[in-house]
């Protein structure tokens, strides 16, 4: 379903093509003059426009520059009667998508409208990742003291290609991203990078997924397969949330560190491996070696470099240029523009983000999906973040507000559950679709459905 704006001064053919674009499942809403379409365009921010070139006292032309202004990613198609071809190609030339001849054919018209959408999302998804590689340079956002050590201590150890580094944080506070910093601006950039969540391996996986095995181990090891640990050789292997494997697991990956070697399961043969071990943890190791749950000797070969990324409730500084850069992504991912004015991020400073930067990154999303053009006041902060709404629907009130869209509606919230699902699994699909309850295929559609 797209958003698609008429504007043609004749009352029939806005009619006429409205209703037979609403069977194609599109959205649509129709203006008569220039006066509606501008109001309608920064309001309702179409996807696509079908302009008429012969607007009564007004000519289309006149318009394209200003709808492009104010809505930059639009696909604008153009309606030209014969005598009208000079013009409708000067529009082309303009960046109109296309021009179609009066009389309509509604089923061409949905063709090229269909080209024209294509055409928009491909557009759509070369400047996100423009953009991605661009916001990527910056890894990082804050300028408080403690980020700054963070920083300085990620640039030193980036460039000792050996060292081991055990990254320490809170969920949420953007350990995965400092593995990738010291990744990516290491001596071995350009080698094997495998990430590996420990807490999410089944337990009666783990060995295997990291260490591979040999034809026959076990009952259905029908052939051999190469280890996570052996498939990063003279790379990167980043094991987020190290405090989760066992102390058999530990062991074996101790003898690697110390010996770089391994062996599969199932074999006797030592298979040599070089590969720098980045780790991460959001428990204390030091609690975890004193009751027995963790290896002393480990933690020693793995709190080389230490890393303490700090929660967000201690770095409160930095707020407003993530509450900036989340809004710029979004606004730019969802077609509109939504800025922050200070009351915003003050109520922002004030809240505790026991979720730290990820709990941020979702209020952003979740406001930015359900919020119209606007600059988001402290109001707005306090109502996303209020715990006693149910969710942002207003389904416990079950509101039906105007303009309201129960498509729309049902997909926001299945957006937000499958968010939850994913998130209190650690990315893991398989456990987040049984929480969901349902098949890993239906929650990997849902997934890219949703650009999640």
């Amino acid at each position: 379903m797209s958003r698609i704006l008429i504007i043609d001064d004749e009352s029939s053919i806005r009619l006429t093509l409205k209703e037979g674009l609403k069977d194609f499942g599109h959205k649509v809403k129709t203006a008569k003059n220039s006066k509606e379409a501008y109001e309608i365009n920064n309001n309702f921010i179409p996807e696509l426009i079908i302009l008429d070139l012969n607007l009564g006292f007004e000519s289309g032309m006149d318009l394209i520059d200003t709808l492009n202004q104010n809505n930059p990613r639009v696909q604008i198609i153009i309606l030209t009667a014969y005598g009208d071809i000079k013009t409708a190609v000067s529009a082309v030339k303009k960046g109109v998508f296309d021009f179609i001849n009066k009389p309509l054919d509604i089923d061409e018209l949905e063709y090229v409208i269909e080209k024209a959408l294509d055409l928009k999302i491909m557009k759509s998804k070369i400047y996100l990742h423009e953009k991605e590689k661009e916001l990527n340079k910056m890894n990082f956002i804050g300028d408080s003291l403690a980020m700054k050590k963070v920083f300085s201590n990620l640039s030193k150890v980036s460039k000792m290609k050996d060292v081991t580094v055990l990254i320490k944080g809170e969920s949420g506070t953007g350990k995965e991203l400092a593995a990738e910093y010291v990744y990516k601006k290491s001596p071995k950039y350009n080698k094997p990078y495998i990430k590996i969540n420990c807490a999410a391996l089944p337990n009666n996986l783990v060995e295997s997924e990291l260490f591979g095995y040999v034809k026959g181990a076990f009952t259905g090891a029908e052939s051999q397969k190469i280890g996570l640990i052996e498939a990063a050789n003279e790379g990167t292997i980043f094991l987020d949330e190290i405090g989760e494997i066992s102390n058999e697991i530990q062991a074996k990956l101790l003898r690697v560190i110390e010996n770089k070697k391994l062996m599969r399961v199932g074999s006797v043969k030592e298979i040599p491996v070089d590969v720098r071990i980045i780790a991460a943890t959001n428990i204390n190791l030091e609690d975890a070696i004193e009751n027995g749950s963790f290896r002393k000797d480990l933690y020693y070969r793995l709190n080389v470099f230490p890393i303490e990324i700090p929660p967000l409730r201690n770095r409160k500084d930095d707020i407003k240029a993530l509450v900036d850069f989340f809004l710029e992504k979004n606004s730019k991912k969802f077609n509109k523009v939504i800025k922050a004015s200070e009351s915003f991020v003050e109520e922002a400073k004030k809240y505790n983000w026991p979720g730290n930067v990820r709990e941020l990154k979702n209020i952003i999303e979740r406001i930015c999906i359900i919020s119209d053009n606007k600059i988001l006041t402290g109001r707005d902060f306090i109502a996303s973040n209020n715990k006693s709404n149910i969710d942002m629907c207003e389904v416990d009130n079950f509101k039906i507000h105007q303009n309201f869209d129960l498509e729309n509606e049902l997909s926001k919230i299945e957006k937000e559950y499958i968010q939850k699902a994913i998130e209190e699994s650690s990315n893991n699909i398989t456990k987040a679709s049984e929480k969901l309850n349902i098949s890993r295929y239906s929650l990997m559609r849902r997934i890219e459905k949703y650009n999640l």
